[in-house]
């Protein structure tokens, strides 16, 4: 991976082909965790473990949702200012504010709600989104703001919108029917700089 993508950080795992033991979080800012991760029994067991070792915000998607979906009882265990990123709406408030954590839920109009149980709405993105890896960007985006530092409905809510602007952006150069979540990645640098210039 280095060699391909030199600025990509990458740690080896114990096992060659996926994910299967906690990682030792305690210098990150932020955790992101899901995209790409699959369901084997000891991912399974090392995300669960990930959960219970980890002390900084963590940004939660794609199958690790689905595998916390199996353990409910671990949602309560995130770390505080953590955010997931389910699919329907009522059920996501109901969440949000049983748990705790901030959400962002994906869809025409991307929502990010609160554990107080607001729901702002994202006016950015469009249909061409609905495209695979497109979620794991927003995860990314997600990930470098909490890093940085910024609060985490901060974060919420602006990776949203700039994932939304970028995804808009890409949609003017590619067309929706033939947008890929690289297309969204490589439009992010012009719509942080929008943004900047409002």
């Amino acid at each position: 991976v280095q060699t391909s993508v030199p600025e990509a950080m990458t740690e080896i795992d114990i096992n060659d082909v996926r994910f299967s033991c906690a990682t030792d979080t305690d210098d990150y800012q932020a955790v992101g965790i899901g995209p790409g991760l699959g369901k084997a029994g000891d991912t399974e067991a090392a995300l669960l473990e990930q959960i219970e070792s980890c002390q900084t915000p963590m940004v939660v998607d794609a199958d690790a949702l689905n595998l916390l979906g199996e353990h409910r009882s671990y949602i309560g265990r995130l770390p505080k200012g953590s955010i997931l990123t389910p699919q329907r709406l009522t059920k996501a408030c109901e969440l949000a504010q049983s748990t705790g954590v901030h959400i962002i839920l994906k869809g025409a109009y991307s929502a990010v709600i609160t554990p107080e149980g607001k729901c702002w709405f994202n006016s950015t993105g469009n249909p061409g989104m609905a495209t695979g890896g497109s979620g794991d960007v927003l995860t990314g985006v997600v990930l470098a703001l909490l890093a940085q530092g910024y609060a985490t409905e901060t974060a919420a809510r602006l990776a949203a919108y700039v994932h939304g602007l970028a995804g808009d952006i890409a949609r003017k150069k590619h067309g929706a029917m033939g947008m890929k979540a690289g297309d969204i990645v490589d439009c992010l640098p012009l719509a942080w700089r929008m943004l900047e210039e409002e």
